[in-house]
C-alpha cells in the first residue's frame, strides 16, 4: 500500500510458495490477506503448494493444485485488461503423477511487453512435499505444448512485434551450484526449451531471442541478478544476455521486486522489504536440501532391499 501510493502499480505477481504444507486453509488465509491489496494481484503456484501435508499426515496424491485453483480462480477472471489466457481451471491427466493436474499457466500483454507465467512444479512426490525440482510437464495439456502453442499463436499474427518478453515462474533457471538438477532445472530441460523459444523467435509478433529479458523467479533463499543461464545450459548466444532476477522465498521478512516498464520493456527493477540474512538463509536451504537428498537415498535404498 505505501509503494502504491509513492508510485501506482498496475499490478502484482506473487511468484509460488503461497503455503507451507499446501492446505486449504492456508491458501484461504492467504487469499484473504491479499484481498486487501489496493491493486489487482496474481499468484503463481509453487512447489509448497502441490503436496498437502501435516506433521504426521500426507495426502497420496498431489491435490494442492486443485485447491489453488479453486482458491484463487477467481483473481484470474476478475484481473481484466491485458490477461490473455490462463489455465488452471483446466484438469489434464498427468502421466508422471498418475494423478489430474491443475497447471497454472497465464500470459499478459501489457504495452508491448508480453508476461509468460510458467508452471514447471513438478506434481512428483519429494521426501516431504512435492519434488523440488522443476518438469517441462512435456504431455497434452502441460506447460511445454501450451507454451509451444502460444508462441505459434504470436508467431501466426501480423502487426507489430512486441518490445519484450519475460518468463514469470517459481523456479529460476540459474541455481544454486551442484544441486541445480535436484532443486531447479537440469541443463537437458533448460536446453530443450531454447529451442522451442528459437523455433519461434522473429516471426510474427514474437521478438527476437535477443530482445527478450529472461526470467523473473524466487524459490530459492536468495536475491539474484545476473546471468540466466550457464555456459553448459547454452544452445545459442542470445541465451547468454537472458537476466535473471530472483527475489528471495522468506517466512519472517516480507521481500518485494518492484518492477519498472517504459514504452513495452523492463527498465528497472529495485529490492524491497525487510532485513534479510541471506548467507543464514543459504545455509539453512543446503542443510534442507542435503536432508531431503539423504531421505530420498533411504527410500530408495529401502525399495531395493539395500
Amino acid at each position: 500500500k505505501d509503494l502504491h501510493q509513492k508510485s501506482p502499480i498496475d499490478f502484482v505477481l506473487v511468484s509460488g510458495d503461497i503455503s507451507d504444507k499446501a492446505q486449504i486453509a492456508m491458501f484461504q488465509k492467504v487469499r484473504d490477506v491479499l484481498h486487501d491489496l489496493p491493486v489487482r494481484y496474481l499468484p503463481m503456484i509453487g512447489n509448497h503448494d502441490v503436496w498437502s501435508y501435516h506433521d504426521d499426515w500426507k495426502e497420496p496424491f498431489p491435490t494442492g493444485d486443485k485447491m489453488f485453483a479453486e482458491t484463487f480462480a477467481e483473481r484470474y477472471s476478475v484481473f481484466g485488461e491485458g490477461l490473455l489466457d490462463y489455465t488452471g481451471n483446466t484438469s489434464v491427466s498427468n502421466p508422471q503423477s498418475k494423478h489430474p493436474s491443475h497447471f497454472q499457466n497465464f500470459v499478459i500483454e501489457r504495452d508491448g511487453l508480453l508476461i509468460l507465467g510458467l508452471d514447471w512444479v513438478s506434481r512428483l512426490e519429494g521426501p516431504v512435499r512435492a519434488a523440488t525440482n522443476a518438469e517441462l510437464h512435456d504431455f497434452p495439456g502441460g506447460t511445454l505444448p501450451w507454451l509451444n502453442a502460444t508462441l505459434a499463436e504470436l508467431a501466426m499474427q501480423q502487426g507489430p512485434a512486441l518490445r519484450q518478453v519475460v518468463l514469470v515462474q517459481h523456479h529460476p533457471f540459474h541455481c544454486y551450484p551442484l544441486i541445480g538438477w535436484y532443486a531447479c532445472f537440469t541443463d537437458h530441460q533448460m536446453k530443450h526449451l531454447q529451442h522451442l523459444i528459437m523455433r519461434y523467435a522473429g516471426a510474427g509478433r514474437v521478438p527476437d531471442a535477443h530482445q527478450w529479458f529472461g526470467v523473473l523467479g524466487g524459490h530459492l533463499h536468495r536475491w539474484y541478478n545476473g546471468s540466466a543461464f550457464h555456459d553448459s545450459a547454452t544452445t545459442h548466444g542470445a541465451f547468454k544476455q537472458w537476466r535473471q532476477w530472483e527475489t528471495p522465498a522468506t517466512r519472517n521478512n516480507a521481500c518485494l521486486s518492484v518492477v519498472h516498464v517504459d514504452d513495452g520493456r523492463i527498465a528497472h527493477i529495485a529490492k524491497w522489504g525487510g532485513e534479510f540474512d541471506e548467507e543464514a538463509a543459504y545455509e539453512a536451504e543446503r542443510a534442507d536440501t542435503v536432508r531431503e537428498m539423504e531421505m530420498e537415498m533411504e527410500s530408495f535404498q529401502y525399495v531395493l532391499g539395500m
